[in-house]
């Protein structure tokens, strides 16, 4: 039975006592050093001398009789037994040090140094809360032990009690400011915590006192790139790199940074260091292929990814980006089988947790079955594929569609949508369930075969006069049946093409000229959202004189809404309340100017015309180098062709919109 490592009752704070075995000093040296078990170097008269001897002649046999014989002879000794077992862990032998202190505690229970001692035999023997209380009691009994302060907030940390080890690490700064192993501690519980800029500025304070404290410069740059902050962590590894540039992890880090500051061709370097110090370096390959992902270099993203994927076939993460890098390609089979890893990825475990019922694999009927629909990431992933709810629909299901509360009111009137419930809210029981992003690889969807592409959702008749009359349009334009489901086309035959051969969609207008929504951000939250987004000032300049313009744009900033203003566009924002007011404004718009945001698929499946202006490498659904897109057909779309250059994109737009002829 272990020996409770609670205080005595009697005035547990009143120091070693008369107890307390001879030579009990405590050493304030660096507590890099403090898993040194204390106090076993004796003089050539002491007991424990023999087994030190013993142990030193490489006969630990011999040493180890020997201690059981002092064991025998001194059992009542609390000096002789502390050092005895510090002899013992010294030499790698826990058991046999965990017995003796642990009867060197008992009989001197408030002895800092054998509670220190106690405790690294209990950290040998992995009994880590055992371990803290231990050195927890050495610090409470000699509060300016700081190595007993030190080894407490190791093992706060081994157990997860991260803010206990903050305080203990804080104890040894305020005894020694100066010591950067205790900063460094410091730091590391504080990023634990996840309060990422007091550990930044732990280790910074660290770096003051020792900027060439290998660990320190690695976990700098280590939390500061969690933190997002690389700027802040390139010094830190660059220093690094320069002291060890064997680090195989800080070359992949360093790529990271590098990638992140815009800077490809060093982080394409450092990747490829990192490869060449380890071959099989996993972060490095991963790092390197959104490198190439995001410079444009799709075939060698692609590479990377596969051999990603070859070397670790349960990497669930490679796996579904690699499903995303096929689908861009027009890889359709491949693309949304790999992309199905994504239910596999450990953030998404438990996502389908209310859903009790089995998945659906597409080799079940449906014939009077019902089947929950799950929508799933942004708005505009939903308005995209819940074209694929009528095929359900067509087998005989009855469907309940989960949705987000926005998109409710224009879903909800589909002929389609037998029954919507809103997302992370108790759904109906049902036979089957299916993620909507699942639908098109359970389908087969290849490009060729891509549903509905033309009207499949509708808005309120009632909607669409209100907003004619608020904006003063007196003659809507022609709005396609909603196909429900169908391969139809969107364009009636009545619409005549434009002049300007820009695509398959026409410009109609009304009678007292044209009337253009517009949008230029995305979700502030989307990973890539500041390279899809244009500033306003920049995204006006596509915007010619004639047309009347309005804004389509939810929380738009103040300054945003002045220069509206002084433009005369027309900002309805506040009245946009859900997607089937917005849809019904797109439904009495000419055009539609946007960015790549859900605002673009909303007119896409309105079949509404709608020119999209996609970044560098915008997203797979848009594919590679088109100009049109099998999703929307009404679309037309305008990239970038370097990497943050908006200006040829605009300068597209404005001369597009300028050649048009509008029909009188």
């Amino acid at each position: 039975m272990g020996v409770s490592l609670s205080p005595p009752p009697h005035n547990p704070l009143a120091g070693e006592g008369a107890s307390a075995p001879r030579n009990d000093t405590s050493p304030r040296g660096p507590p890099g050093t403090a898993t040194t078990p204390f106090n076993f170097l004796m003089d050539d008269t002491s007991p424990v001398q023999a087994v030190i001897d013993a142990f030193t002649s490489s006969d630990p046999v011999t040493a180890i009789a020997h201690g059981l014989a002092i064991e025998a002879s001194s059992p009542d000794d609390p000096a002789v037994l502390n050092h005895l077992g510090a002899i013992h862990l010294h030499y790698n032998q826990p058991a046999h040090a965990l017995r003796v202190l642990r009867r060197a505690f008992e009989l001197a229970p408030t002895s800092s140094v054998i509670c220190v001692n106690l405790g690294l035999a209990l950290e040998f023997d992995q009994q880590f809360e055992a371990a803290a209380d231990a050195f927890g009691l050495a610090a409470a009994y000699k509060p300016d032990f700081v190595v007993a302060h030190f080894n407490r907030g190791r093992m706060c940390v081994r157990t997860e009690r991260f803010q206990d080890a903050t305080d203990a690490f804080a104890e040894v700064i305020v005894r020694e400011p100066t010591n950067t192993d205790a900063w460094n501690y410091w730091a590391g519980s504080m990023s634990l915590l996840d309060r990422l800029d007091e550990a930044l500025a732990g280790y910074e304070r660290a770096l003051t006192i020792n900027p060439d404290h290998l660990s320190t410069l690695r976990d700098h740059a280590i939390v500061a790139m969690r933190a997002e902050q690389p700027a802040r962590a390139l010094p830190s590894l660059d220093r690094a790199l320069a002291i060890d540039p064997s680090w195989a992890n800080g070359q992949q880090h360093r790529g990271r940074a590098h990638t992140q500051s815009g800077r490809f061709a060093e982080a394409e370097t450092d990747f490829a260091t990192a490869l060449l110090l380890d071959p099989g370096n996993r972060d490095a390959l991963n790092g390197r292929a959104w490198l190439r992902h995001i410079s444009g270099d799709r075939m060698g993203c692609l590479r990377d990814l596969e051999a990603l994927v070859a070397e670790d076939p349960s990497n669930a993460e490679a796996r579904a980006f690699l499903g995303l890098a096929y689908l861009r390609e027009e890889r359709f089979a491949e693309g949304w089988s790999a992309y199905e890893s994504r239910w596999v990825i450990p953030k998404n475990a438990g996502i389908f947790d209310g859903a009790t019922t089995f998945r659906w694999d597409g080799s079940q009927d449906l014939t009077g079955r019902s089947i929950l629909v799950m929508s799933e990431q942004g708005f505009g992933d939903t308005i995209q594929f819940c074209r694929y709810v009528p095929m359900l629909v067509d087998r005989g299901a009855r469907v309940i569609l989960a949705v987000q509360p926005p998109l409710q009111g224009l879903i909800a009137g589909m002929r389609w949508a037998h029954h919507l419930v809103i997302d992370n809210t108790p759904a109906p029981d049902t036979d089957y369930f299916c993620p909507m992003l699942s639908l098109p690889h359970v389908f087969g969807t290849e490009p060729g075969t891509i549903p509905s592409p033309g009207r499949y959702l509708d808005t309120s008749p009632e909607k669409r006069e209100a907003w004619s009359h608020r904006l003063g349009i007196q003659t809507l334009p022609p709005h396609p049946e909603t196909d429900g489901g169908a391969n139809r086309s969107p364009l009636p035959s009545q619409w005549e093409p434009r002049v300007g051969g820009l695509g398959s969609s026409p410009l109609p207008t009304s009678n007292n000229g044209a009337c253009i929504g517009i949008s230029w951000r995305g979700n502030p939250g989307n990973r890539g959202d500041a390279q899809r987004s244009i500033p306003l000032a920049t995204f006006v300049e596509a915007l010619p004189k004639g047309p009347r313009y309005v804004s389509l744009q939810k929380d738009s900033t103040e300054d945003e809404r002045a220069l509206l203003a002084a433009l005369g566009i027309v900002d309805v924002a506040d009245a946009l309340e859900d997607f089937a007011e917005t849809g019904a404004v797109c439904d009495v718009l000419d055009l539609i100017i946007t960015v790549d945001t859900s605002i673009a698929h909303l007119a896409g499946a309105l079949a509404r015309p709608v020119w999209i202006l996609l970044c560098r490498i915008p997203d797979w659904r848009w594919f590679v180098d088109r100009t049109d897109s099998p999703w929307y057909p009404t679309a037309r779309l305008y990239r970038q062709a370097t990497a943050g250059d908006w200006a040829p994109v605009i300068t597209a737009v404005r001369n597009d919109l300028g050649s048009v002829t509008f029909r009188p």
